[in-house]
């Protein structure tokens, strides 16, 4: 029997695989084979918005990183033998293609975070440094990226075998997390689904103090968003100075006046992500297992708010 939301969850089910796929590159020495060259940029070269956040988020949570990490859609001109050039996709177009082989012959160290098929796999360049995915992975992974990044920049101030660790840590922290949001899991044990029944049919704001949560909120704004539950995202001191901009309540455009079970008003949810608790109205708190921002706790919460867009 058909199981939609089995089916929709697959999407995210193999995020602890892609994490120990690029904890790999510190097994094979690529990593160390980077920190080597002391290269001079990172340059992530994002295809789509989910993939964009995602790195951004990875960069938040780098800070103070090591050397300038800039996240754009196309190579720029700068790029050279100097530079290490990710390219992160959940698909293959042309010009991703074209950036991947440009990078690479202009010397840059060419790294491919991509699907497992498709042409831009396929026809990478020869020494381009392939990510390893879940050979079932059907499209991209926010955790992929973000644990690549990891991998590339950590070992640049720290030593390879904690960075190892922590993704380690990472990779188990999100495998936990997946059963417990899991689709078999009952309403009042489900995080992601208790969170999905308290915004669904509202205006969602995702918020965060800022820097890494920030970041977070947006990350799960988009990913929320590209699964057809409409949200924003905004850094909590500017949601508080914008909350006497937004009415309580909203005209539901579709309010039937003959059909009583329907509102006339459609209500703001605004969800405050890595705190404990929120004193915001109309809002409710996500939290880990602590209040530390690490790469393993924000990568828990990334995998709740995921998965609470397609339980």
């Amino acid at each position: 029997m058909y199981d939609r939301n089995a089916v929709r969850f697959f999407d995210i089910a193999h995020e602890g695989a892609f994490i120990r796929g690029a904890r790999s590159l510190i097994d094979d020495g690529v990593s160390s084979d980077i920190a080597a060259l002391s290269p001079r940029s990172l340059i992530v070269i994002v295809a789509d918005e989910i993939s964009r956040a995602a790195a951004r988020l990875a960069c938040a949570l780098l800070e103070p990183a090591p050397l300038p990490i800039v996240v754009v859609d196309e190579l720029p001109r700068f790029a050279g033998a100097l530079d290490v050039v990710l390219m992160a996709s959940s698909k293959s177009v042309t010009r991703q293609e074209r950036c991947l082989h440009a990078a690479d012959s202009r010397g840059a160290v060419t790294v491919l975070l991509a699907p497992p098929q498709g042409p831009l796999r396929a026809e990478a360049p020869a020494r381009t440094v392939i990510v390893p995915v879940p050979p079932t992975a059907a499209g991209g992974s926010p955790a992929a990226v973000i644990a690549t990044m990891f991998a590339l920049v950590g070992p640049l101030t720290s030593p390879e075998q904690a960075v190892a660790e922590n993704l380690d840590l990472a990779a188990a922290a999100v495998d936990e997390e997946l059963l417990a949001v899991s689709p078999e899991r009952d309403n009042l044990v489900n995080a992601a689904r208790q969170l999905q029944n308290y915004a669904v049919d509202g205006r969602i704001i995702h918020a965060g103090m800022s820097g890494r949560s920030a970041a977070l909120a947006a990350l799960i704004a988009t990913w929320w968003t590209s699964k057809g539950v409409v949200s924003s995202a905004l850094e909590l001191e500017e949601l508080h100075a914008s909350l006497p901009n937004f009415a309580q309540s909203e005209t539901n455009i579709f309010f039937d006046p003959v059909d009583e079970s329907s509102s006339s008003m459609i209500p703001l949810r605004i969800v405050v992500w890595a705190q404990q608790e929120s004193k915001l109205p109309h809002s409710i708190a996500q939290s880990a297992d602590s209040d530390e921002l690490t790469l393993e706790n924000i990568l828990r919460l990334t995998v709740r708010g995921l998965a609470a867009a397609v339980v």
